[in-house]
């Protein structure tokens, strides 16, 4: 797959808050992003491609035109595709990951307890950005 200029989010597909993430993202984001969860054979792709053997298959990925950010940094990175005031979020990317990762990983614990439907019916529109 080439990665150079695409935008994909990684993502559980089995998990409710990941798939109202995903969902948020299809409202308020760019028409470009696309999507694939992390147990597709794409995400295994991108994965071989960029050297990870063994990826945690519980945390949020962003691939941006071929570079992979992973949790509160991939979360920083998608927000510049996001439309205002979304977008703003991206002035957090230049803060030290052990920070805003630690605020991430809290969340990551309990995001099955805070969004336990896990479901995503995107419209037919929606589902040409699925991969």
């Amino acid at each position: 797959m080439e990665l150079n200029n695409s935008l994909i989010v990684m993502y559980d597909g089995d998990c409710g808050f990941c798939c109202r993430t995903v969902r948020f993202v299809l409202k308020n984001g760019d028409d470009s992003i696309l999507f694939t969860p992390l147990d597709s054979n794409t995400s295994s792709e991108i994965f071989k491609e960029q050297g990870i053997t063994d990826p945690d298959k519980e945390t949020f990925y962003f691939c941006e035109k071929g570079l992979l950010f992973e949790r509160s940094k991939a979360a920083f990175h998608l927000s510049a595709y996001l439309r205002y005031p979304y977008k703003a979020m991206i002035v957090f990317k230049w803060i030290p990951a052990v920070f805003t990762d630690a605020f991430y990983n809290l969340i990551a614990r309990n995001r099955k307890k805070l969004a336990r439907e896990g479901c995503l019916l995107p419209t037919l529109d929606e589902r040409k950005r699925f991969i």
